[in-house]
């Protein structure tokens, strides 16, 4: 469109073609449309749409269809952000996403950092399994206070591993 002139002339577009214009309107439409070439072309595709989509076969539906399309918007105007998160299809995949660099996380650190809960005894290194000497156990601390109804607590040093009745500690170095 070139100017405010075919601005308003393609407004009218509708009501022209309905003839609902008034007869100064259509005049000075039908003047505009004879001059300017741009929004005759408009006015010819437009015409060309709608006359396609007039042979389109119309489209049955069933009586109840309305209600239950109705139905359906008023449940998602009451599904909650968290549902629509939870129903997402990227949602699920991102799920698989973190278990699988869960699983990989995890075993990465049994590979590279083995712990052999089968066998206290042996302890396993880089060049295979060796087995541990004896642990010698030493006590640190032993006393008994009164909250405990005078049960004796004790601290024990075993392997650096200083070990209490329910706590245990590993020391990196072997000063106590």
């Amino acid at each position: 469109m070139q100017n405010t002139e075919c601005t308003f002339v393609c407004e009218q577009y509708t009501d022209y073609k309905e003839n609902a214009l008034s007869s100064e309107t259509k005049l000075k439409v039908e003047k505009h449309l004879s001059l300017c070439a741009t929004c005759s072309d408009i006015f010819q595709e437009l015409n060309e749409v709608i006359n396609n989509l007039h042979h389109f076969p119309k489209v049955t539906t069933s009586p109840d269809f309305t209600n239950n399309l109705m139905s359906r918007v008023d449940d998602l105007k009451h599904e909650t952000t968290w549902h629509k998160i939870y129903k997402s299809t990227y949602t699920r995949v991102a799920g698989y996403a973190v278990a699988a660099g869960f699983l990989v996380a995890l075993g990465l650190n049994i590979w590279l950092d083995p712990v052999s809960t089968i066998n206290p005894q042996k302890v396993q290194g880089f060049a295979g399994d060796q087995n541990a000497p004896s642990p010698t156990i030493e006590s640190l601390v032993v006393g008994a206070d009164s909250a405990s109804g005078g049960v004796g607590d004790t601290l024990q040093l075993q392997n650096n591993t200083i070990k209490a009745t329910n706590q245990s500690m590993h020391l990196v170095s072997d000063s106590k």
